[in-house]
């Protein structure tokens, strides 16, 4: 990576969130975990390293967003990467008998990935670079393909917009579940998923951009 890149990661505070920050640390990265875990998210945030710091993010809110980029813009004065992950305990687990939490998950993960991306696009557009990677959870029964669907279109076309600002966008779509992200084995589970992350956060002749990335991770 180049001269101590700034990353944001929203639900760093645990699981694949906190493995990828610790690992980002490692590499010289400013990082930030954003979530609502106030209480906690600023002692996770020094075990983690020296150079990760915890903001509070509701990522349901498209002001929150706003304030969180302002405030990382106001402090570092550039933001490098968006690593923009669910909050893996607050999707159903009954997708059949529980279709009104399901459409409810629906809505926030559409305002996760979309408000997220806005506000992170529209600072790396006058950067002239930036990469922005967004993870979908899924389970291979979940009557999901809508969502993965829309937002992959709606990935490709605004990598097409970003395109001449060398700003790259991609998703994946990792198979994901509350017991993986909490048990002591998250980081052997989650390995392909970490990697695939560093891989599309990291700058390099070959980048994609629009890309959409599947990872079983269970």
């Amino acid at each position: 990576m180049q001269h101590q890149p700034v990353i944001l990661i929203t639900n760093g505070t645990r699981g694949i969130g906190s493995v990828c920050a610790a690992d980002f640390c490692a590499q010289g990265a400013t990082v930030i975990i954003a979530d609502l875990e106030v209480s906690r998210g600023p002692a996770i945030a020094q075990a983690l390293g020296e150079n990760v710091h915890y903001l509070e993010l509701d990522v349901t809110r498209q002001a929150d967003w706003r304030r969180v980029i302002r405030q990382i813009m106001a402090t570092y004065g550039h933001l490098d990467v968006l690593i923009n992950i669910p909050n893996v305990t607050d999707q159903p687990q009954d997708w059949h008998h529980r279709s009104a939490e399901y459409l409810a998950y629906f809505e926030r993960t559409q305002q996760r990935v979309i408000w997220g991306s806005t506000a992170a696009a529209a600072i790396m557009r006058h950067q002239y670079h930036g990469s922005i990677v967004n993870v979908l959870t899924a389970q291979p029964t979940a009557p999901n393909q809508q969502l993965v669907t829309l937002l992959h279109n709606w990935t490709q076309t605004l990598a097409r917009d970003l395109a001449g600002n060398d700003v790259r966008i991609n998703t994946i779509q990792a198979h994901l579940s509350p017991r993986s992200a909490t048990q002591d084995s998250t980081i052997a589970r989650t390995k392909p998923l970490q990697q695939t992350i560093r891989y599309l956060a990291t700058n390099h002749p070959m980048s994609p951009t629009g890309s959409a990335f599947v990872i079983p991770t269970d």
